[in-house]
Parts: structure tokens; C-alpha cells; sequence
């Protein structure tokens, strides 16, 4: 109980490898929830994971991703920088809200959507 507390040896503190692990720590939690959300256990092996990132940061997904799968349980692993393959949007007017302001001109609104 006499004894010193250890000193921090601040040359060997990794900012960005703490930074990439919580990112990774990130990525295999908001697995873990898509999981439960959809009653899967993670002993069921599932075909693949994308992950989908926003940004062209400098992280190197691939020295990650032994970890990622063997955390989610998934075959296959990779990163998308390109949404388009996986998202669609559609514009669709809400007639309660639109008929009023638009009047009789509603459809000719909804057609031009």
C-alpha cells in the first residue's frame, strides 16, 4: 500500500490508434444492435458487412477487419465510400398539409414531384 503510482510515459500514448479503436468499437456495436433489432444471434454467421463511410478519412479499414468480423460473425467485410448502391430517395407530397396551401392546384404539384 506504500507503493508509487505508476508514471504516464506520454512517447507511448497512439492518439490516432485510439481514435481508429473507437471508430472500430463504433462500427461493431451499431452491428451488434442491427442484430437485435432483427432477432439475429450473433452465433449466425452472415454472408457480409458494408459499411458505409461518409468521409475519406485516412483510416485503414483493412487492418481492422479480422476484428470486425470475428466480433459481428460476418463472411465478408468492406468499405463503400459510394451510397448510391445501397440508397433511393423519393419525394412524395403530403396532401393533408399540401391541399390547403395549393388549393385545387394540388395535383398538378404532386405531378411536378
Amino acid at each position: 500500500h506504500l507503493a508509487d503510482c505508476p508514471v504516464v510515459n506520454e512517447s507511448l500514448l497512439q492518439p490516432k490508434l485510439e481514435a481508429e479503436m473507437d471508430a472500430v468499437l463504433q462500427v461493431v456495436e451499431l452491428g451488434r444492435s442491427n442484430r437485435n433489432q432483427h432477432s439475429l444471434k450473433v452465433k449466425q454467421p452472415l454472408a457480409e458487412l458494408v459499411l458505409l463511410e461518409h468521409n475519406e478519412n485516412d483510416m485503414d479499414w483493412e487492418s481492422y477487419r479480422d476484428i470486425v468480423m470475428d466480433e459481428l460473425n460476418v463472411k465478408a467485410f468492406h468499405v463503400e465510400l459510394d451510397e448510391t448502391k445501397y440508397t433511393s430517395y423519393q419525394l412524395k407530397l403530403n396532401f393533408k398539409t399540401a391541399g390547403p396551401k395549393f388549393g385545387k392546384n394540388v395535383n398538378a404539384v404532386n405531378g411536378w414531384l
